[in-house]
Formats: C-alpha cells, sequence, structure tokens
C-alpha cells in the first residue's frame, strides 16, 4: 500500500470517527432533551390533576377518570426515565401516559367557554396548551411517525368540537343573553291608572308601561332595588302584591324586556307569549322580611337582593 493510500485511509478513519462521535452526542442529546420534557411535562399535570382530586375531601363526587389521570402522570414520569437511557421505548410510554391524562384534560377544555360573570385565569389556557405541546413532541421529536399528523389533527379537532358544543349550548341557554333585572312593590290602587314611584332610572319607560296596560296591571308601583345595569338590551320587571310564597322562575327574555308580576296568588308572564330562553332566575324568600333573586353562575349560585317585606 503506497504512502497515499495510507494517508487516505488515515483521514478516511479519522473523519468515520468523527461522524460516529457526532451521531453518538447527538443521540445523547435527543435522550436528554426527551427526558428532560417529558419530566418538565409531568410535574405540573400530576400537580393540577392531584389539586382536582383533594376536592372530594368537601365531599365532591371524583371521576373514576381523574384517578386514571393522575396515574398516567407517574406513567409519564417513567417515561422520562427510560428516555435517558432508551429514547424509543420512553416515548412510547409518554405517549400512552398522555393518552391517559387526555382523557381528563380533552373534555376539561369546557371549563375554558366563557361563562357569565366569570373570569377564566390565563393560566388555565396555558396549562391546556402545555399538554398538546407535550403531545406534539411526543409526536413529532426527534422525528414524526407515520400517523403523527392525522393523530395531532384529529385530537385538535375534537377539542375544539367539544369547545363548540359547549359554546352553542350555553349560546341557546342564553348564557350571554343574561337580563338586568329591577324590582317594584305592587299596589292594586288607583284602579284605574298607572303611578310610578322611586324609578329615578326609567326601568318603566314606555314600551314596558305598554306591556303593563296591555296586560291589565293598574295601581301603585313603588321601585325596590335593581341588579345588573341598565344599558344592558334585556330586562326583567318583577312585581309583587305580597311576599311570595313559593319559588317563582323568571325566564329570560330572548328579546327586549319582559314584565313577572306576582299577585298574591300566582305569576303572571308579560306578555304571555314573549318568547324566552331556557335558562331563568329565581326569585325565593329568605325570611319573612326578604326575598332575594339568584342565578346560576359557574361554580354555583349568585344572589342579590329584591324586596324588603
Amino acid at each position: 500500500m503506497t504512502q497515499i493510500e495510507l494517508e487516505t485511509t488515515r483521514w478516511t478513519a479519522i473523519y468515520n470517527g468523527f461522524v460516529a462521535y457526532l451521531l453518538i452526542r447527538r443521540m445523547n442529546a435527543h435522550r436528554i432533551i426527551q427526558g428532560c420534557v417529558y419530566l418538565f411535562a409531568c410535574i405540573p399535570f400530576g400537580i393540577i390533576t392531584l389539586r382536582s382530586i383533594m376536592v372530594g375531601v368537601w365531599g365532591v363526587s371524583i371521576s373514576p377518570l381523574r384517578y386514571v389521570a393522575f396515574l398516567s402522570c407517574f406513567a409519564l414520569l417513567a417515561g422520562a426515565a427510560t428516555s435517558f437511557s432508551n429514547a424509543a421505548r420512553g416515548r412510547i410510554i409518554a405517549l400512552f401516559a398522555l393518552a391517559g391524562i387526555g382523557t381528563v384534560w380533552i373534555p376539561s377544555v369546557v371549563s375554558l367557554v366563557p361563562h357569565y360573570n366569570t373570569i377564566i385565569a390565563p393560566i388555565g389556557y396555558i396549562i391546556f396548551a402545555g399538554y398538546f405541546a407535550a403531545v406534539a413532541f411526543v409526536l413529532f421529536f426527534p422525528n414524526r411517525w407515520r400517523y403523527s399528523i392525522l393523530t395531532f389533527t384529529t385530537l385538535c379537532f375534537l377539542t375544539i368540537s367539544i369547545g363548540a358544543v359547549s359554546y352553542l349550548s350555553l349560546l341557546k341557554q342564553g348564557e350571554y343573553s343574561r337580563p338586568a333585572f329591577t324590582y317594584f312593590h305592587w299596589n292594586s290602587e288607583p284602579l284605574n291608572n298607572l303611578v310610578i314611584n322611586g324609578d329615578a332610572d326609567g326601568w318603566i319607560d314606555n314600551n314596558v308601561r305598554g306591556i303593563l296596560e296591555q296586560a291589565g296591571i293598574h295601581g301603585t308601583l313603588q321601585w325596590s332595588g335593581s341588579s345588573g345595569e341598565r344599558t344592558l338590551p334585556n330586562h326583567v320587571v318583577v312585581l309583587a302584591k305580597t311576599r311570595p310564597t313559593s319559588t317563582g322562575r323568571l325566564y329570560y327574555p330572548r328579546q327586549g324586556s319582559l314584565v313577572y308580576a306576582y299577585d298574591g296568588v300566582q305569576w303572571l308572564k308579560c306578555p304571555s307569549d314573549a318568547l324566552t330562553f331556557s335558562s331563568f332566575a329565581t326569585l325565593e324568600s329568605e325570611s319573612s322580611d326578604n326575598t332575594m333573586l339568584y342565578e346560576e353562575v359557574s361554580g354555583g349560585r349568585q344572589g342579590s337582593f329584591a324586596f324588603k317585606w
């Protein structure tokens, strides 16, 4: 073998060794990056899922899927540990772990749909986006699987569909068209006239007065209070002669103003053919002195003062 051939062979061996060294470094880097990402992902998922389970100590019913999601967080931790020695195996473990976590996280998109009088903390959107980032990382790093794009697209479509169905359901129920309420004590005197007292904000305008006259309601109306802004497009005017003895359902109007009048025996709706949503507020007497208005809001009920007797 000539000197030139020896030099060529030596430099070829050096080059091949350098390439092998880079490949080994790259493989190690992939394992380190992959393991660290899985590790940092399982921590917030585990903490948040555990907190959702801990509310059970106050008697709240906990879905079995939350326990599945919590155990899946440990599986994701196992996937992180495995990735440092066997990246391919750790990746598969992480994929199944995220599928288990997704049984809770994907349906929970409904909690990010806006509700009346509720502010969603930005961290909720950030953590939820973090779940999809983790899924995308598993599917596409260090290289994408055959069905990675289809899987991720299907997952996004399913999640968006769940959120859209929740939003449309709330829209249909009238969640985003809640009215303002105003309350008046109703006295039947005078018999042939309608007298309004204390209505400084003009809740009973010409339109509402026309509704009352058409329904044959007369006498004196003394303003008692209100809840909600006068500038809202929909209003509910509540009249009561005496303290209601039973809970009254006040359905939200679809458009304009609606009058609910308690004549001492029953509730009257004016106009009787007015279109309403399925959502409603309730008028409930807390004691012999006070009557309150309650509305269902995200996470519970919201009450406001209506009448004092």
